[in-house]
């Protein structure tokens, strides 16, 4: 992991080993010894390859046994690389369903490990977060320096010490960060991207680069429902048909699954139901249960209009129209007339 450089005193380079021949050192006077110096520089490999923790250099005798280096001799010197860290970040925690999918309102969280592959330990290495688009920080406060619900693009900073590897195990430092999903979601938002560097670096790019060990890409699920009143038809005297459209649409990057139910609530003086509800749908699956997608209409009742857990693909929307028969008794409802006020 050397390269040779110089030696003074015309010492020179054979194999990996460097010789000085005739070297004059001169004799002890009195308690002092004597002494000759020489001098041999080599340069480092960069990068240092990971793993080697320590440069070690021995000299000895042409023709002795050289010692053990590593080892207590002092012929022997050993010094220490430097820190050679990387750090890798994943998607650790969930709150609400541990399913690596980002859900509106859920907290994430990510375990930030820096590995040290080299013969020295840290002190106050600086992580570098930033709190993702569509988020905010929840923590921990005081590791980081960003404060509670700091919104997204603020840049949070943590300071974490690594120790040197041992033997061929690496120095492993830990820390996590927690952030919390936006509710609601906007609409196509498919990933929430988070970045880690060390020391002020530049961050990977996640969006071109999802894969990389300083990048965690976690997808959403963003289902969104929408329910109109499609029409009001009078079908006699003081009866009416009133028609609802119900929309449900998948606005996330990941498959969903979903359960629909409705709850009628109309006035419970002065109007009663006529006959049957009836669901149909377009893309979606009806409840089994209902026969012909036919119900009971009733108010304050929880109605499952479709199948339980109906698949739901990115991009895709599932139309249910929900019908029902009313008729109206005008001298028993209450604020029977019209004005266009609240109720």
């Amino acid at each position: 992991n050397t390269t040779f450089v110089s030696a003074s005193d015309s010492g020179a380079l054979a194999g990996a080993v460097v010789n000085w021949t005739g070297l004059t050192v001169p004799k002890q006077v009195g308690a002092t010894a004597g002494t000759k110096t020489v001098t041999v520089t080599f340069k480092v490999a960069s990068p240092i390859p990971a793993g080697v923790t320590s440069i070690a250099n021995v000299a000895y005798k042409t023709g002795s046994t050289p010692p053990a280096c590593p080892g207590n001799d002092p012929a022997c010197v050993v010094t220490p690389t430097a820190s050679n860290l990387s750090v890798t970040k994943a998607l650790s925690g969930e709150s609400i369903t541990t399913d690596g999918i980002a859900q509106p309102g859920e907290e994430l969280t990510y375990t930030i490990t820096l590995r040290n592959e080299g013969g020295s330990a840290t002190t106050g290495t600086i992580v570098n977060e930033t709190v993702p688009a569509h988020t905010t920080f929840v923590g921990p406060v005081g590791t980081w320096s960003c404060a509670a619900n700091a919104p997204a693009a603020t840049a949070c900073d943590a300071l974490v010490n690594v120790p040197a590897q041992v033997g061929a195990t690496p120095g492993v430092a830990t820390v996590t960060f927690t952030v919390k999903v936006d509710d609601p979601l906007p609409d196509n938002v498919t990933s929430i991207l988070n970045a880690v560097a060390l020391d002020d670096g530049t961050p990977p790019d996640c969006a071109a680069l999802p894969t990389a060990p300083g990048c965690a890409v976690v997808t959403t699920v963003n289902v969104r429902m929408t329910k109109t009143v499609a029409s009001v038809v009078p079908t006699g005297a003081a009866t009416y048909q009133v028609n609802y459209n119900i929309d449900v649409v998948n606005v996330g990057g990941s498959a969903a699954t979903y359960t629909l139910t409705d709850t009628l609530g109309f006035p419970n003086g002065g109007v009663v139901f006529i006959g049957n509800g009836q669901v149909a749908t377009t893309g979606g699956t009806l409840n089994p249960a209902l026969p012909g997608g036919q119900f009971t209409p009733a108010n304050g009742t929880i109605e499952q209009l479709s199948a339980s857990n109906v698949n739901l693909a990115i991009g895709a929307t599932h139309a249910y129209t929900v019908s029902v028969r009313v008729g109206v008794q005008p001298g028993s409802l209450v604020d029977g007339a019209c004005t266009g006020a609240a109720g």
